[in-house]
């Protein structure tokens, strides 16, 4: 399942708005394969940049293997 959530916050919202509708909740599809790649590295790249003795740099093959790994999970 693919979310993605609007921080609360961001300026990208109008304000005084009823948000009940800011978040779609979806099946992930093959389609989504290569943002869900690119999210992927984000996160290892952010855990990396919190702690690099703990957790693994991103390589060159980080989005395509995220992609990858969840295509055989849909």
């Amino acid at each position: 399942m693919l979310v993605i959530k609007v921080s609360e916050n961001s300026a990208l919202l109008p304000k005084n708005k009823d948000r009940s509708s800011d978040v779609i909740v979806r099946p992930a599809v093959s389609a989504d394969l290569p943002a869900i790649g690119r999210l992927g590295a984000l996160l290892v790249r952010m855990h990396h940049d919190f702690d690099p003795q703990r957790f693994i740099a991103a390589s060159p093959r980080t989005e395509s293997g995220y992609a990858s790994f969840i295509g055989t999970q849909l």
